[in-house]
């Protein structure tokens, strides 16, 4: 069931065929881990909130710095120097009453340092390999969908791992089959629309597997030329993390 103030804040969204009622119930009472509050953690948090997810945990050691602020769109100039997980969970927490955001500061490089719980999904905005991987190896024991970000210049990839499945790939199967550019945001730069982009895509095809209909390839996007490609990805047999 849904409140009467909940009809009417996600009215717009409940006379879609693939949300309508039982899939806005779906949502509220969703649990959803996203590590990594930067460019793209920021703006995919803000619209899983504002779509009713029920639960968020956002795990990010960093502190919001002058330079983030192009791209990182929940914080402003006096949010300079502080932890950019807890300033997230604190302005979502009171704009939006039926998200329960919480917060982790640290630094992620091991499968036990994870936040207990139970999630439905978890997303890697960190743009991190090694973040990935940590979140690969538990998507595979605890079969949880993994969903990874990644952005650079003017491109981005989106990729769904599910190695936990006898014939779907996991995040080292990607990692081994497709490189990504060379470099970072340090490096190569980082055009902020683009990355919004790319988060909010992000975002939808997140709530999309909420709703139980999982995207199967991975997505590569030209957000300055307007391209996007989808390719199928393999699982890779021997792969040390999913083998088959």
């Amino acid at each position: 069931m849904l409140s009467d103030d909940q009809l009417l804040r996600y009215s717009r969204q409940l006379v879609l065929s693939e949300l309508d009622f039982i899939g806005q119930r779906k949502l509220l009472d969703s649990r959803v881990l996203v590590v990594g509050a930067g460019g793209l953690g920021c703006p995919l948090v803000l619209y899983l909130a504002s779509s009713g997810v029920g639960h968020i945990t956002i795990v990010d050691h960093d502190v919001v710095e002058l330079h983030n602020l192009p791209r990182q769109i929940l914080f402003d100039e006096r949010d300079v120097g502080k932890k950019k997980a807890l300033v997230a969970a604190d302005k979502l927490n009171q704009q939006y009453p039926d998200t329960a955001v919480d917060a982790v500061c640290l630094r992620l490089t091991e499968v036990s340092e994870l936040p207990e719980g139970t999630f439905d999904l978890m997303i890697d905005a960190t743009d991190t390999p090694s973040v990935g991987l940590v979140l690969n190896a538990y998507s595979i024991v605890h079969r949880v969908p993994l969903l990874y970000l990644a952005a650079v210049a003017m491109e981005g990839r989106l990729f769904f791992a599910r190695g936990y499945e006898i014939d779907k790939p996991c995040l080292q199967c990607y990692f081994g089959s497709t490189a990504d550019p060379a470099g970072g945001c340090h490096t190569l730069g980082v055009l902020a629309p683009a990355v919004g982009a790319l988060a909010l895509l992000g975002a939808t095809q997140a709530l999309r597997s909420l709703l139980g209909e999982m995207p199967e390839t991975l997505l590569c996007l030209d957000a300055w030329r307007l391209n996007a490609l989808q390719l199928y990805v393999a699982k890779s047999e021997g792969c040390t993390a999913c083998g088959i």
